[in-house]
């Protein structure tokens, strides 16, 4: 069974830069298109590899394949959020399981409206009510404030599947990376805004390194429960500890009894350790 459908084919990360750099009559470098990407939270999809399979996730946990779903439609391509993005940037790798959702399969959204999708939850995100502020909402003494339900880095709309994702995380690295068209327009639109200024980041402070060196193990993490079999410590360790001989951004391949090592937002080595671990999935129970 095949399928008529308009889909654009993504340009290559080098292409596109490239492009950017010809149409604005403006130098653009790679380290200056992730942060407009990043900042802008637009999606960069993966070329995947020949051998990638698709499949449906069940809360059930009958999983079935999904690739009659592809039949006559190019090769999946896998898809980034800001924080797989942001990996790219910084680490030259990320990994990922979405899936990009195809013209013409079921919830696909063009982009613009996923632009108009994006500002509404942004809008009912700050609805939410959470504890440690000012005003008392509740008259009881009880103070609470309006917390983001929602924000970019959560689990932002890319045109992705939420019900399909690779059986395996696809690695992305410059190479495989891809740029989706809608994202190059709204690149070039930004480019030409008169107003438009890449904003260049302020040195952190140490507590803000910090913080950044705590989560720059949240997707490793993630990715890990997602190839162990079960939850406990030991079977993510041993699934971490795999990531980490791949040498998966953020470590460099160097395991040993002091543990798994990694390089940090000051770009200093350190060991990641089963402890460690274990209190990192204690909090997050």
């Amino acid at each position: 069974m095949t399928h008529h459908i308009e889909f654009l084919p993504p340009l290559a990360l080098a292409d596109a830069i490239a492009t950017l750099a010809c149409q604005t009559g403006k130098e653009v470098s790679r380290d200056a298109f992730f942060r407009i990407v990043v900042e802008h939270a637009l999606p960069l999809y993966a070329a995947t590899p020949p051998d990638a399979r698709v499949v449906y996730y069940s809360a059930a946990g009958d999983d079935h394949s999904a690739a009659d779903d592809y039949d006559g439609y190019p090769r999946p391509l896998a898809v980034l959020m800001t924080p797989d993005t942001r990996d790219l940037w910084v680490h030259g790798s990320a990994i990922t399981k979405r899936v990009v959702i195809y013209p013409g399969q079921p919830g696909f959204m063009p982009w613009g409206s996923i632009k108009e999708r994006r500002a509404e939850l942004r809008e009912l995100g700050m609805s939410k009510v959470g504890a440690n502020s000012n005003e008392d909402v509740t008259g009881n003494g009880d103070e609470r404030q309006l917390v983001p339900m929602w924000t970019p880095d959560d689990d932002e709309l890319m045109g992705q599947s939420s019900v399909v994702f690779f059986t395996n995380a696809v690695l992305v690295n410059d190479q495989n990376c891809r740029v989706p068209v809608h994202t190059l327009k709204e690149l070039l639109h930004l480019y030409k805004s008169a107003t438009f200024q890449p904003s260049v980041p302020a040195a952190p402070r140490q507590a803000q390194v910090n913080k950044l060196n705590y989560n720059l193990l949240d997707r490793p993490i993630e990715q890990a429960l997602l190839r162990a079999d079960a939850g406990r410590p030991a079977e993510v360790f041993t699934a971490l500890r795999d990531m980490a001989l791949e040498g998966i951004a953020p470590f460099t391949g160097q395991v040993d009894a002091k543990g798994l090592w990694y390089t940090d937002h000051e770009n200093e080595l350190k060991p990641f350790t089963k402890g460690a671990l274990r209190k990192r999935l204690d909090r997050m129970k």
